[in-house]
């Protein structure tokens, strides 16, 4: 064979891949993964009492601060979820909240979703 016609060929192997490739991304373009980060807020249930801020705050009298009440201290967590929709990630995130990261009987959260 000569060199000019496998040269053609491998430019048709070539062009045969990308057009595939383009097929492709265009079948699948609804189904690409997304990266969201999360922020989520974890407080102690307003119906308890807050140990660790009624600590802080019987204690701001004595750096003489005397005009901060009703303190309440949490958590905050930050975390990135791929999902291929808000929805799905959102789902992700709520199940790690509710299985893993907040005691439901002490303790509510809240969550913020930011696409990257």
């Amino acid at each position: 064979m000569k060199k000019e016609n496998c040269f053609l060929f491998l430019f048709l192997d070539v062009y045969c891949i990308y057009l595939g490739l383009i097929e492709y991304i265009k079948n699948n373009f609804n189904q690409l993964i997304m990266r969201f980060s999360a922020k989520i807020s974890i407080m102690p249930q307003d119906a308890l009492l807050d140990p660790q801020g009624k600590t802080v705050e019987n204690n701001t009298s004595k750096l003489g601060i005397d005009n901060i009440s009703n303190i309440r201290i949490g958590k905050h967590v930050f975390l990135e979820v791929e999902s291929d929709s808000e929805e799905k990630a959102k789902e992700t995130i709520k199940e790690i909240c509710e299985k893993l990261l907040v005691n439901q009987i002490t303790e509510k959260y809240d969550f913020q979703i930011f696409d990257n």
